[in-house]
């Protein structure tokens, strides 16, 4: 959350900035209108429109602080809940919970804010200041603390994915990576279309199938664009599959010549976890949201784990294989785009909003 706003959103007198000689605003204050614009305000920031919620402060705010600054106070805030809002006499009491990446962990904050709004020159209502109350940390929902020097801490995260058809006459073999205790992300066309149909299986600390298997509860989501998949398992809190115990990366924070690490269950390694390493080699220039790396990726990878373990965070899924003349390249969607996509995507199933 962008708490440091509270020294750059300096409060002032209410009036119409849009003449050069200012003039006091004698509209009457509408509570539903002024609460509607900070509901509107979050729903942007949750979507990733940073330019429509920066559109939402006023004149006078905008140029106290640059859109990069003001941006920048938002770069680990993954979604927003707004629990309680009341507005009156251009005051705006907001209680948010806030869904946030720390270096340490994934947490929810509860904030306690005052807004001020005025109105701007077309009479609509805009923030012109916030105070900040006090923040509280309500939960750590995943401590990401553990390195990635030891392959053995992410293998209880990684699984398998078989798919079939309802007459059974094909198999899709494909990986997945576990978010949260019961939640699985993975490529859209690993399901085949019948995810009810499919069975995910973990392995052992040596990398060795389970015998145990679990099944696919309901899909949470589905996205033919980008080709991911999540959903939730049948089980609840399997006791040997466990959350990536690492971070999202952003888009800040990798590099090209990154070292990366895949771990999926390509159908040449036969039925056990393989790893391969490479490099960040570069930006997918065709399609937005794509990585491209030296590390092999082939049928059975595909909706695996992609780590940065140069700046041990989670990159993203593998997805494709690109093919060249002379050399493959594998093709990694960014966990970056999915949260621009499902910003509530590391919420607990009770937490998860559609």
């Amino acid at each position: 959350m962008a708490v440091s706003q509270s020294n750059n959103l300096k409060k002032e007198t209410h009036v119409d900035t849009s003449t050069s000689s200012p003039n006091i605003v004698t509209k009457e204050f509408s509570k539903e209108e002024a609460e509607t614009a900070i509901r509107k305000y979050f729903n942007l920031l949750d979507f990733r429109d940073y330019e429509g919620a920066f559109g939402l402060l006023s004149i006078p705010a905008q140029e106290r602080i640059s859109f990069a600054e003001w941006k920048d106070g938002y770069k680990n805030t993954l979604a927003h809940e707004v629990q309680s809002l009341d507005c009156a006499d251009f005051v705006c009491n907001v209680d948010v919970l806030a869904t946030e990446n720390t270096k340490e962990d994934l947490r929810r904050t509860k904030y306690r804010f005052k807004y001020f709004l005025i109105y701007d020159g077309n009479d609509a209502s805009k923030i012109d200041r916030l105070s900040f109350v006090s923040q509280t940390t309500i939960e750590i929902i995943e401590n990401h603390t553990t390195s990635t020097n030891s392959d053995p801490e992410l293998f209880s995260s990684i699984v398998k994915i078989l798919c079939t058809d309802p007459n059974f006459e094909y198999i899709s073999q494909g990986s997945g990576t576990v978010i949260t205790e019961t939640r699985v992300l993975s490529n859209m066309h690993v399901s085949l279309g019948y995810p009810e149909y499919c069975i995910v299986m973990g392995v052992d600390k040596k990398g060795i199938l389970s015998d145990t298997f679990y099944t696919v509860s309901y899909s949470m989501r589905e996205n033919e664009d980008y080709d991911f998949w999540t959903f939730e398992l049948s089980s609840s809190t399997p006791s040997t599959l466990k959350p990536l115990p690492i971070l999202p990366c952003t888009e800040d924070q990798t590099q090209i010549g990154d070292s990366i690490r895949i771990y999926g269950f390509p159908s040449v390694s036969g039925e056990n976890l393989t790893v391969t390493e490479g490099l960040l080699s570069g930006i997918e220039s065709r399609v937005d949201g794509f990585y491209v790396t030296s590390a092999k990726i082939d049928h059975g990878n595909s909706g695996g784990t992609a780590i940065d373990t140069t700046k041990n965070c989670f990159l993203g899924v593998p997805t494709v294989g690109l093919h060249g003349e002379l050399e493959s390249y594998g093709g990694i969607l960014s966990i970056s785009k999915i949260l621009e996509i499902i910003p509530s995507l590391f919420y607990k199933p009770s937490q998860f909003v559609q």
